[in-house]
């Protein structure tokens, strides 16, 4: 940091009347280029702090000049610097209320939606999708979700796009434990599949599909009692008949080792077998993501816990 500059003072002027007004109309009369040129200074600094604050400043220059698309992706790189700031706390350990993060979260939305109005709804999508993974590397589930529900609206024509965003959100639904909202997201993920033949390759049809469809059993056994897995009681999306003994249509979908684990795991939940349980757990981690052997491990606490609520 310059000890020539009084950046102290610089600091509290800008974040007092730039960053508390930054959302009403009132504008200072600094250039777009002092702004910038200060921020990229401190950034090289490592002062992202202050720079995301004279970013704030330029950004209203700009709004100023009726600029939309320009204001935009300032308000992004100060979003960035934000973000750098709240990683610089909790690399130090440091005691911090978010504010960083909040300050972020507000110039990504504003510039989502200044993109939205320019119907430059790719960019916009962006945006949503980079906020959102800061949102869920800070376990921030539920802020994401109305996020990742707007970026579903706006990629609705993009089936590929469409499943990773679903991905993302089942990844929140499974954090916050809500088995059923994240039960209903991969029954539209395989829904998406089987519309997306001839758009994807049949590797990455094949990926989606079996990941939602380990996460579905597993949400099954969590949301039903085995009493009522039969196929008599079993609504839609809850049917587990492709896993009875004598079936061979879920091998068809899915690696056929992978398929005959989850028949195996159907199967000792029913019997509520903690051994067999555990040991198919233990099989199957070699074919699942973080969230997924977590859910499988809820398994084996429910079963040895029976007292413990899902939600």
């Amino acid at each position: 940091m310059d000890e020539d500059l009084d950046y102290a003072n610089i600091y509290k002027t800008l974040k007092m009347g730039v960053k508390k007004s930054f959302f009403r109309k009132s504008v200072h009369g600094d250039t777009s280029a002092d702004f910038a040129c200060v921020s990229k200074s401190l950034a090289s600094q490592e002062c992202p702090e202050l720079a995301a604050v004279f970013m704030l400043g330029k950004a209203k220059c700009e709004s100023a000049s009726k600029n939309t698309l320009a204001e935009a992706s300032t308000l992004f790189t100060a979003a960035k610097y934000f973000l750098q700031a709240e990683d610089k706390l909790d690399c130090l350990n440091a005691i911090t209320h978010g504010d960083n993060l909040d300050s972020a979260t507000s110039c990504l939305l504003k510039a989502a939606k200044l993109y939205e109005s320019s119907e430059l709804f790719t960019l916009a999508a962006n945006v949503y999708i980079f906020l959102c993974d800061n949102l869920i590397r800070r376990k921030k589930w539920s802020e994401a979700i109305p996020h990742l529900k707007r970026t579903l609206e706006i990629l609705a024509r993009d089936l590929l796009c469409s499943l990773q965003v679903l991905s993302k959100l089942v990844s929140c639904q499974l954090g916050l434990g809500d088995w059923v909202g994240a039960l209903n997201t991969c029954l539209r993920i395989q829904a998406l599949v089987s519309e997306a033949r001839g758009t994807c390759t049949p590797e990455l049809r094949l990926h989606y599909w079996t990941t939602a469809e380990v996460l579905r059993v597993c949400l099954v056994l969590l949301t039903a009692p085995p009493h009522k897995l039969s196929s008599e009681s079993a609504g839609q999306g809850y049917s587990l008949d492709s896993y009875s003994v004598d079936a061979v249509i879920g091998a068809r979908e899915m690696n056929e080792a992978l398929f005959l684990h989850l028949q195996s795991l159907i199967l000792a939940y029913r019997s509520g077998d903690v051994v067999e349980l555990e040991s198919t757990l233990s099989a199957l981690r070699l074919y699942l993501d973080a969230d997924q052997c977590d859910i499988l491990s809820l398994l084996v606490n429910e079963l040895t816990n029976p007292s413990s609520s899902v939600v």
